[in-house]
């Protein structure tokens, strides 16, 4: 942003939106007591908090939520989501099956965000695949016969860096057959004074253990049918019909980190994805 240098009312905003950048966005102390049931989950260190926002939160809630997001988008130079299709459960659709289109997760450390994660509803992704050229340079690099086992754990250590490498110049390529998918991370972020902490790691591991146990709610819904939850217990809308449907097939059958894909990600996207499923190839991504 441009400001001038020697309005102190310029310097003072400069400095406000530089730290809300750089340092995470301050949500209040109470921002974490109003959560709804069931959508706050620990954080890496003890003290910290991860919450789940969606279209049924309260509008506070979603305008701070939302206030993070554009953060992101700049910071990411992402394409703006439009609003409505984040924080509207008509527009959503999340009104008709209790299911929302998109649900963010908030890094809380204090009284700051300082890490976020949008995930969307999906149904499918492709595979990424390892380039044929890649795989023809680890094979010739491969170590010989003969080794020592210290030797032989060094030269596959040098052989895992050196296609991690490899794998980070190569643009990602994907496979023609599509596979079943139901969390999309659309957006993930962290300040750059709290990176290195695991804190985006952590949010990933709290989409899926929240997306593990909505399925377990489905479940117990199932063996009741016609039965509704309410909003405050677990952010699912009253009355919720379970119906055997490809969605409800979907969202059961896929589990861990199976049911997640990442949109198209930078490279540094590229390093989380590669480094959270702990493999180079075969980690999905959807296109948005």
């Amino acid at each position: 942003m441009e400001y001038t240098a020697s309005s102190a009312e310029d310097r003072k905003l400069h400095d406000k939106y530089h730290k809300q950048n750089t340092e995470g966005y301050d949500v209040g102390k109470d921002f974490v007591k109003r959560a709804r049931d069931g959508t706050v989950f620990p954080g890496a260190i003890s003290g910290d908090s991860v919450c789940a926002v969606d279209c049924f939160d309260k509008p506070a809630t979603k305008r701070r939520a939302q206030a993070v997001l554009e953060i992101v988008q700049r910071e990411l130079g992402a394409v703006p989501i439009d609003e409505n299709a984040i924080w509207d459960a008509k527009d959503n659709d999340a009104s008709k099956d209790g299911d929302p289109g998109y649900r963010a997760y908030m890094y809380i450390k204090g009284t700051k965000c300082v890490g976020f994660l949008l995930v969307e509803k999906i149904t499918e992704a492709r595979r990424v695949v390892e380039p044929a050229v890649a795989t023809i340079k680890r094979s010739a690099s491969a170590p010989e016969g003969g080794r020592t086992a210290l030797s032989a754990l060094w030269a596959r250590k040098q052989a895992l860096e050196e296609a991690t490498a490899q794998a980070a110049r190569q643009p990602i390529q994907l496979s023609t057959t599509p596979y079943p998918a139901c969390i999309g991370i659309s957006r993930i972020w962290t300040a750059p004074t709290h990176r290195k902490q695991d804190i985006a790691t952590m949010l990933l591991d709290t989409a899926v253990l929240d997306h593990e146990q909505r399925v377990e709610r489905c479940q117990a819904m199932e063996k009741e049918p016609g039965t509704g939850l309410s909003v405050k217990g677990d952010g699912l809308p009253a009355p919720v019909k379970v119906t055997l449907d490809n969605k409800m097939v979907l969202l059961k059958t896929l589990r861990g980190k199976e049911a997640v894909a990442f949109s198209q990600p930078t490279e540094a996207g590229a390093r989380l994805a590669r480094r959270w499923f702990g493999k180079l190839y075969g980690w999905s991504v959807y296109v948005d």
